[in-house]
């Protein structure tokens, strides 16, 4: 019982930080606990190839696996600030929903990141200004996906 009141405590004080910020997380994302100056950047000085990825993301992985990606910053030298979250997905061993910042690149057209070490890796592109389209590769398997970016 403890633990859930815990639970309870951390998912509100989550959506506390983001009200606080002004974005309203969607999905999986609901869960991160993002700091109360959290902003997703303006992108003003970036090239338009790169500005196209700044925004939250959301969408399945295959059908089978809810995700949601929150590219608050992109940096000229292609360095992204991106928190990644996903549903519970039992197949995959994904037994609870999860959210946290990720490492993450964009070189070319393609943004880049790794979730737990080197173990998943994934890779967007813009389709259009709204929709990523992506590549998950975990374990050994191949997965895609398409994410619409939320408004």
């Amino acid at each position: 019982m403890a633990r859930f009141h815990v639970g309870l405590l951390a998912i509100g004080l989550a959506a506390a930080a983001s009200a606080a910020h002004g974005l309203e997380l969607r999905g999986p994302a609901k869960q991160c606990a993002l700091a109360a100056d959290f902003a997703i950047a303006d992108g003003k000085n970036l090239a338009p190839e790169l500005k196209g990825f700044l925004g939250q993301f959301s969408g399945w992985w295959g059908d089978k696996l809810y995700h949601t990606l929150v590219i608050s910053n992109v940096a000229a030298d292609g360095a992204v600030t991106v928190h990644y979250a996903h549903d519970r997905y039992g197949p995959w061993d994904l037994d609870a929903p999860w959210c946290g910042r990720v490492p993450a690149t964009i070189a070319g057209s393609v943004l880049t990141l790794t979730v737990g070490g080197q173990r998943t890796v994934a890779t967007y592109r813009l389709a259009d200004p709204d929709t990523l389209h992506g590549v998950l590769k975990r374990g050994g398997r191949t997965t895609l996906g398409v994410f619409m970016r939320e408004k």
